[in-house]
């Protein structure tokens, strides 16, 4: 049942040159008239002429219906697989924000920040559009400047509070809106 599916325009092709080829036995007599040799060659010649075209176009048409089902096929492979590169960048850049988060608790702002920009070139990869993007560039630049801060600082004068706390909030935020456009979208990430 499956090869009558796939190759029906072959099989009613065949069936059709078949019913034109006998017809055209039946109605020689009729059609040619005289029974000279090169009246019976030429009637066969365009008898075969006519069931050689359907049989072009019979498979012209094959070749276009699977031309377009083997598009398809790729196309949804393609974007499948796009979904699994854009779902890996997010799983990155959702590691990389934690790794920032955590060099940021114990006030190692050098590789905090170091982890922060290797973020945003993870982040500039990941493809798209909508509100979370705009949400997480809006806060992208003052994030990194929080963090830079927390370079020039010393055991003595250290990080004020509040700008930590500035970091940690945009730190989850991005990370929520992150988790929003993750193509994997069906799972929960944990968040630190």
């Amino acid at each position: 049942m499956e090869l009558l599916k796939s190759h029906w325009i072959r099989f009613v092709y065949c069936l059709i040159s078949i019913a034109i080829v006998w017809t055209a036995l039946l109605q020689q007599e009729i059609v040619v008239g005289s029974p000279t040799s090169l009246n019976n060659f030429s009637y066969v010649g365009t008898v075969i002429t006519i069931v050689a075209l359907i049989i072009s176009i019979s498979e012209v048409l094959h070749s276009v219906r699977y031309s377009r089902s083997i598009s398809a096929e790729a196309n949804r492979a393609l974007k499948d697989a796009k979904a699994v590169e854009g779902a890996s960048a997010v799983s990155e850049c959702l590691a990389t924000l934690n790794e920032t988060a955590g060099y940021v608790d114990t006030e190692n702002y050098q590789l905090a920040l170091k982890c922060y920009q290797h973020f945003r070139i993870l982040f500039a990869k990941i493809p798209g559009t909508g509100q979370e993007f705009e949400r997480i560039d809006n806060i992208l630049g003052e994030t990194e400047t929080a963090i830079r801060k927390g370079i020039f600082t010393s055991a003595s004068a250290r990080l004020e509070k509040a700008t930590r706390i500035v970091i940690h909030h945009n730190l989850e935020n991005i990370k929520e809106n992150l988790e929003k456009v993750n193509p994997a979208r069906g799972r929960q990430y944990v968040t630190a």
